[in-house]
Formats: C-alpha cells, sequence, structure tokens
C-alpha cells in the first residue's frame, strides 16, 4: 500500500485538521518516548488502513478510547497508537522467545560454563 492510498483512506478523517503525515508524527514521537521499536509505527499505519481498506469505519465525532478528545482522526490515530504497542509487546516477546531459546541450547553442550567462566 503506497503512501497516496494511505492519504485517500485517511480522507474522512481529515475535516479537523489531522492528515496522514501528522498522524505519522505524533505515532512516531509517541514510539520514541515509549521506548518502542521504530518499525512499530510503520507496522501499525499499515495494519489499521488494511482494516480500512477492508471496509472498517472509526468514528469521526468521539473517540472511543474515552480520552476526551472528539476531533475526526483521533479514533483510527489512537487505534494506531494503541495497535503500536500491541506489535512492540509481541516483537519483545517474541525476542525474550528466541533468547531463551538460543541460552537453553547453549546451557545443553558440553562445557558451556567452563568456555564462558573458565
Amino acid at each position: 500500500m503506497s503512501e497516496i492510498s494511505f492519504k485517500k483512506l485517511f480522507e474522512p478523517y481529515t475535516k479537523d485538521g489531522h492528515s496522514v503525515e501528522s498522524a505519522h508524527k505524533y505515532l512516531s514521537k509517541t514510539a520514541l518516548q515509549s521506548g518502542l521499536y521504530p518499525e512499530t509505527v510503520a507496522l501499525a499505519m499499515q495494519n489499521i488502513f488494511s482494516e480500512v481498506q477492508n471496509g472498517k469505519k472509526f468514528p469521526t465525532d468521539n473517540c472511543p478510547c474515552g480520552c476526551g478528545i472528539d476531533k475526526a482522526g483521533t479514533a483510527i490515530i489512537h487505534a494506531m497508537r494503541d495497535r503500536m504497542f500491541e506489535i512492540d509487546s509481541k516483537m519483545r516477546s517474541s525476542a525474550v522467545d528466541e533468547i531463551n531459546k538460543q541460552f537453553n541450547i547453549a546451557m545443553k553442550k558440553k562445557g558451556f560454563f567452563k568456555r564462558m567462566f573458565g
């Protein structure tokens, strides 16, 4: 999906001044401040825009997260933000699983502690 189609899909949410660019800027800043993997921004946007492309609609009069910001683009942007946190959590969990797997493999090798601390 190209940036042009992102803009087209985001069009219904622009009446209060939101844009794909401002959403990306907000999401990138949030990711940086929260210590999320930078890749989560693009993945979350892609994921939410895929849902929009498949017919999902986000409210334009109120945000269901309860933030009280009732602008046209808030709900979709907050959905992207929440998806970023979900993706980051899954990425970190996968990384921990892989580290544990590799550690267990190393532990089973004969002489691991001797080589490590010997």
